[in-house]
């Protein structure tokens, strides 16, 4: 299945469609994500959808340029 986050591969595994069931995951280098989804929603398909839009990935290496730049160069790393 095509991957909605950039350097992530994507696997959806369906265990129903009504009401909605199933599990999400994301791989990439270094780690990975599961999403795992009940949905008692006539509307499953509009809130997974959601649920994609709402949540995105940040690299450490962003995520460390993101403090640096708020934290005027003070960041130390924890060990």
């Amino acid at each position: 299945m095509p991957s909605d986050e950039a350097a992530a591969d994507r696997v959806e595994r369906v265990r129903r469609l009504r009401p909605y069931s199933g599990v999400r995951y994301y791989q990439f280098r270094g780690g990975c994500v599961i999403y795992d989804f009940e949905l008692e929603s006539e509307r499953s398909s509009a809130l997974l959808n959601e649920a994609s839009i709402m949540v995105n990935f940040v690299s450490r290496d962003d995520l460390r340029e993101r403090v640096i730049e708020q934290s005027d160069g003070v960041i130390t790393d924890a060990p």
